[in-house]
């Protein structure tokens, strides 16, 4: 969590990155899709949604537990 500026000038998650980086621009580059399909719906499974997708993903994204940190300065 944090202010708009600072989250799109300086995401802190991979899917964060991820995110912006699909958001078509004007100067006509391709936009970076997202690899994989998106999780399904239903009971979270433990650990990050995003780590079937992540390029950074580690073991532990697996089964530690996340929780919202604020990026505000």
């Amino acid at each position: 969590t944090g202010e708009t500026a600072e989250i799109l000038h300086n995401p802190g998650h991979p899917y964060t990155k991820s995110l912006i980086a699909a958001i078509p621009s004007l100067d006509g580059k391709m936009p970076q899709g997202l690899p994989g399909q998106p999780p399904l719906t239903g009971p979270q499974k433990s650990g990050c949604e995003f780590k079937d997708r992540c390029p950074s993903a580690s073991p532990d994204c697996g089964s530690r537990k996340y929780e919202l940190v604020s990026i505000d300065k």
